[in-house]
């Protein structure tokens, strides 16, 4: 299965998916609770609750690829973080032994 993950560019970046993610994976567990408690009380009154049990485990389902894609959203930030760390530090060797030629 693949996911919707994109480079991260900046901090910023991340951090807006983030809030982004947060607010979509609360309003999807609200919704999961609800249909649970839908459920559980439908089934007290002797209902058959057949859809709704079925949409409470596709809700779970994607409440589960949505933990995925942000685990693979960490590493991929984390992976971003440390490959301009990598850059940035090559800059300013790459400078250092400029002005080092300079001053010799």
């Amino acid at each position: 299965m693949t996911y919707n993950i994109k480079k991260f560019n900046t901090k910023e970046d991340y951090l807006t998916y983030r809030k982004e993610w947060k607010i979509l994976y609360k309003t999807l567990s609200q919704e999961i609770r609800d249909t649970k408690n839908l459920v559980k009380n439908g089934m007290r009154n002797g209902d058959y609750m057949y859809r709704e049990q079925w949409k409470r485990e596709g809700l779970r389902s994607k409440a589960t690829v949505m933990l995925v894609e942000l685990s693979e959203a960490k590493e991929n930030a984390q992976a971003s973080y440390l490959h301009f760390k990598e850059q940035d530090e090559a800059k300013a060797r790459s400078s250092n032994e400029h002005r080092e030629l300079e001053a010799a």
